[in-house]
């Protein structure tokens, strides 16, 4: 099964997951508020440096199946799913620096107001436990004015040099609650293909 994926930020972790879920036949939409590093992607090559990713992103641009934008809305209405995978840098006291998540959340809430079918939301970004819950989820359902969206968690363990191989199978938590995925098919397909 196919799947339409939007992919926010094009670093380090967004782009590997986008190059990798398009080597494995899904429709990605990487999205970033860098104009470079959308162009780079867009025109079939790599914004970062990692073994086999020029591979990767230059045969998901051939097969027409990788493509970036600017345009959130845009990736969040044409995708059955978003993984967040924007920076968390530090801050001066140590803490997690959340502004670029929060702002991304906000985002995909204002889309999914347009939106009529169900979107999953996977967190992929370096966060503390409970962060999904605690601030992803609420500022998500407060800019969409609705709570009928699928909220996850997919924790990273990253290893430089082998990204570009193999996307990890670690397994999408469930941060909604028991009916997180209750039809599923977003999750066990991401999950099947990373085997």
């Amino acid at each position: 099964m196919s799947l339409s994926i939007s992919v926010f930020g094009l670093g380090y972790v967004g782009s590997v997951s986008a190059a990798c879920f398009a080597s494995m036949g899904h429709q990605v939409i990487g999205v970033d508020v860098n104009p470079a590093k959308v162009e780079t992607m867009e025109s079939g090559r790599s914004p970062i440096i990692e073994a086999s990713m020029s591979e990767l992103v230059a045969e998901g641009h051939r097969a027409g199946r990788l493509h970036a934008t600017i345009d959130s809305t845009a990736a969040v209405l044409e995708s059955d799913g978003s993984f967040v995978c924007v920076g968390t840098p530090s801050l001066r006291n140590g803490k997690l620096d959340l502004s670029h998540i929060e702002k991304v959340a906000r985002e995909i809430g204002a889309a999914l107001k347009q939106k009529k079918s169900g979107h999953t939301i996977v967190l992929r970004s370096t966060v503390l436990p409970g962060t999904t819950e605690s601030m992803v989820l609420p500022v998500i359902e407060q800019a969409s004015g609705r709570n009928r969206f699928y909220g996850c968690l997919q924790p990273g363990v990253y290893a430089r040099g082998k990204r570009g191989r193999r996307l990890s199978a670690t397994a999408i938590h469930n941060s909604g609650g028991a009916g997180c995925f209750s039809s599923g098919s977003f999750a066990r397909t991401l999950q099947t293909d990373a085997r």
